[in-house]
């Protein structure tokens, strides 16, 4: 497909319906001869509607290949954005995260679910709120993951648990590949909500977390191997960093949202230096008055030296474009590549359809 009018060329453009309805692509693995995407759906049962957990493999070429699905006789299975990792240790050959329903305690638990190339489970690790005893608490989200440098197969996860009276903390651990927690570290205050949704592991053992804070906007925190706090930063960012990676071994570029010159919120992709410090900060777009609809959720290495930033873009139709089947505005998949200076490359989008409660999101980049 040639580009037009700023869309991007496709190499292969598939859909899945999974026999199921709802459904979402929320992550990509990409292993040695093929792709697994898995995601979310719903279907129906006689006692109502049930959630499921699913993994579709493609052929590098787009082809369909095979489909696992995972449900529960109870409860539910309900990965979250951005969780697949491949190679989180040495034992798995890729993870994803979420959030389900315990039967064994009758609470609601985080969850890391290993598999093997071939989609077969390794293992699933359930865990559990900190406050869940002291406070009756239940409600966990776990929201990253990412492996550790050090040499015993161990990984980081962030999770967003609740705790009355400071509302959502955010929580991090290192963990075992039994599920272990090896140390816990928690940033709670009477902000709300808190939480780290990027991990950047470091090479002496410990990582980088960017944390939103909503009394301080957005901070940088590192810990070492031991989840010992080295440093706070202060951003002076607002809103929120969806994913971010190394630039160098003293700089990272992280993606998401901020404030574009109308005042609303649109795309963004930022450098820091390990003090924090804006070495530069680039608003893609004009923002929308719908909050959140433009923001990039993933961003990678390109192969030459750049950036690619995905996510989600809505836009106006044009008058003389609008019809009864679109609606006025269009939600759009959004890719854009930048250099390292902040300078945006080239900048295109993506959609299937236009009818007014369509959304196409980038969720995952690989």
């Amino acid at each position: 497909m040639a580009e037009i009018d700023g869309f991007g060329q496709t190499r292969f453009n598939v859909r899945d319906s999974v026999n199921s309805s709802n459904n979402v692509f929320v992550g990509i693995t990409e292993l040695n001869d093929k792709y697994s995407i898995y995601g979310n759906g719903v279907y129906a049962t006689d006692s109502g509607f049930t959630e499921l957990m699913f993994s579709s493999f493609f052929s590098l070429e787009g082809e369909f290949l095979s489909e696992q699905q995972f449900s529960k006789e109870f409860g539910f299975w309900n990965m979250r954005n951005n969780s697949g990792n491949t190679y989180v240790n040495n034992l798995v050959q890729y993870c994803s995260l979420g959030q389900t329903y315990d039967e064994n305690t009758e609470s609601a638990a985080g969850f890391i679910a290993n598999f093997n190339e071939e989609g077969d489970t390794i293992s699933v690790i359930l865990y559990h709120s900190p406050y869940l005893e002291e406070y009756g608490e239940d409600f966990i989200a776990p929201i990253a993951i990412a492996p550790s440098m050090n040499d015993d197969n161990s990984f980081f996860v962030s999770t967003n648990i609740y705790k009355e009276g400071t509302q959502t903390d955010c929580w991090i651990q290192r963990m075992t590949p039994e599920g272990e927690s090896l140390w816990s570290y928690f940033y709670a205050t009477d902000a709300n909500p808190e939480s780290c949704k990027t991990l950047i592991p470091k090479n002496d053992g410990g990582l980088i977390g960017l944390l939103r804070d909503t009394d301080v906007d957005l901070i940088l925190i590192e810990l070492d191997a031991e989840g010992n706090e080295v440093n706070t930063f202060e951003t002076g960012l607002t809103f929120s960093i969806n994913d971010a990676l190394w630039s160098s071994e003293n700089s990272l570029v992280g993606a998401g949202v901020g404030l574009s010159e109308d005042g609303f919120i649109s795309g963004r992709v930022v450098k820091l230096d390990e003090e924090a410090n804006i070495v530069w900060d680039t608003i893609i777009g004009l923002g929308q008055a719908q909050s959140f609809q433009n923001q990039f959720y993933k961003i990678v290495h390109s192969g030459d030296g750049n950036y690619v930033a995905g996510g989600t873009k809505k836009e106006f139709i044009p008058e003389e474009e609008i019809t009864e089947q679109s609606g006025t505005a269009r939600s759009q998949g959004w890719l854009v590549k930048i250099d390292d200076e902040g300078i945006v490359i080239w900048d295109r989008k993506y959609h299937f359809i236009d009818t007014p409660a369509d959304t196409h999101t980038l969720n995952d980049l690989k």
